[in-house]
Order: C-alpha cells, then sequence, then structure tokens
C-alpha cells in the first residue's frame, strides 16, 4: 500500500512561511533602522484610535530635545474635558501607551502627552512617535 505524506508536506510548507515571514521582517526592521532617523515619524495609519464624539483638529509634527513626534490635535466632545478625553484613550502626564511591531512597519509606536493635560484653547495635543 502506499503511504501518504500529507504531515510531512504540511510541517514543511508552515516552516517555509515562517522562514520567509522572519527573513521579510528582520529586512524591514534593518531597513528601518538605516533610513529611520532620530527625526523619522511614525505614519498616521499608526494613530491612535479617537473615542467617539472627539473630532481630530490637526495632524502634523513637532520637534523638541528627543526628536520629532506626529502631533494630533483633538477637540472632546461635547461637555467633555481635555483631561477626561485624556483618561478615556488611556493617557496621563506621566503615562504612554506603546504598541507594538505589525508586519507592515515593524517598530514600536508610543503614544504619549508631550504637554500633559494642558490644553491648547480646548484641545488635547497626542504625541506619536517610534
Amino acid at each position: 500500500m502506499g503511504e501518504t505524506q500529507p504531515t510531512v508536506s504540511r510541517s514543511r510548507s508552515w516552516v517555509g512561511l515562517v522562514t520567509l515571514y522572519l527573513v521579510w521582517y528582520v529586512l524591514c526592521a534593518a531597513l528601518l533602522a538605516t533610513i529611520g532617523r532620530e527625526s523619522s515619524v511614525p505614519p498616521t495609519w499608526r494613530d491612535p484610535d479617537i473615542p467617539a464624539g472627539a473630532e481630530v483638529v490637526s495632524v502634523g509634527e513637532e520637534c523638541g530635545n528627543g526628536g520629532c513626534w506626529g502631533a494630533i490635535k483633538i477637540r472632546p466632545a461635547d461637555g467633555q474635558s481635555v483631561r477626561d478625553l485624556a483618561g478615556e484613550m488611556g493617557l496621563g502626564p506621566d503615562s504612554s501607551l506603546s504598541y507594538g511591531w505589525r508586519p507592515t512597519n515593524p517598530a514600536s509606536v508610543s503614544v504619549f502627552l508631550p504637554y500633559g493635560h494642558r490644553g491648547e484653547r480646548g484641545l488635547l495635543t497626542v504625541g506619536v512617535s517610534y
């Protein structure tokens, strides 16, 4: 009787796919490390989710002593304070959120409040950086 070998074939295909993915990931990370600078800002699709009712007023870039970051200015929902909006997003003046790597962008992103809760005319500024 002839034996079938689908298990060996599946194992090899999984090993091949995992190896291919790891090679691709390492190449992307090396490219990011090579062309990434202190002033590199994550793409806007890495920005945090904005709670319902809040409105993004502007998206730009700011720089300081620690490099550059994407700056998102958000207007809270009606009746909501800047501090409440930051709390709903899980942000505080001394805390930050980290989002791990993604397959198309192998670097972790940090979301933080560059100016604490201090609002600019009722706007919350959220920083996004590598």
